[in-house]
């Protein structure tokens, strides 16, 4: 859409030291919750369905070794990678939907950057991650993401919720329309956009 052309995703980083976290570990646990979670391995083709492949790849943790460099360069290369991922926006149709980078930074260090894209994931997914990486196994799952879709639409036919869907659609010609918000003078199609956070505290 106009004035987008950012992925509805999350970036995380972390700064871990190889005695307190095991990376190989962590691959490990990934490709467990791969083949435990069918979402995993969803792809959206052209035609904007889901498709859940059966088998993939095991899947790599990149590692970049950034141990040769001073420090103002690894700052400046981890820079870079946090860049490059925080608008990177991964094609829907190929798998995988997640990128995981291992920066190492000397021989005690590393840097992870974890790009999610959130058609696959929400805050519950690192919960069941950290118990993978625990050594946890969970119970297999009883329901699907399917079966979940096909669930919320078979309660779509019931009285209670066509009720509700009538009432709205009753209400929707009597509410306000959208603000009409100033839009830049610039023409926003091939220009890659920049999103800057600001934060303030009101006070009571």
């Amino acid at each position: 859409i106009d004035y987008g052309g950012v992925a509805c995703h999350v970036l995380f980083e972390w700064d871990l030291r190889h005695d307190q976290f095991d990376l190989e570990r962590l691959e490990h646990a990934w490709n467990a919750l791969i083949q435990r979670h069918d979402m995993l391995r969803m792809v959206i083709g052209d035609d904007g369905q889901q498709r859940i492949l059966e088998h993939v790849p095991e899947y790599r943790i990149e590692r970049r070794n950034l141990s040769a460099l001073s420090a103002d360069e690894q700052e400046r290369t981890l820079g870079q990678t946090r860049q490059e991922l925080s608008y990177r926006v991964l094609p829907a149709e190929r798998w995988p939907l997640f990128e995981l980078i291992a920066s190492k930074l000397d021989g005690e260090r590393y840097r992870l950057h974890m790009n999610l894209d959130l058609l696959l994931f929400d805050v519950q997914s690192f919960k069941v991650m950290a118990a993978f990486y625990r050594g946890g196994s969970p119970e297999p799952l009883q329901i699907t993401f399917r079966d979940y879709v096909l669930g919320e639409q078979a309660r779509r036919q019931t009285e209670d919720w066509l009720r509700s869907w009538c009432y709205w659609q009753d209400l929707l010609a009597e509410l306000p329309p959208a603000p009409s918000l100033p839009l830049s003078d610039g023409d926003p199609d091939g220009h890659q956009p920049s999103f800057t956070t600001y934060q303030a505290t009101l006070d009571r």
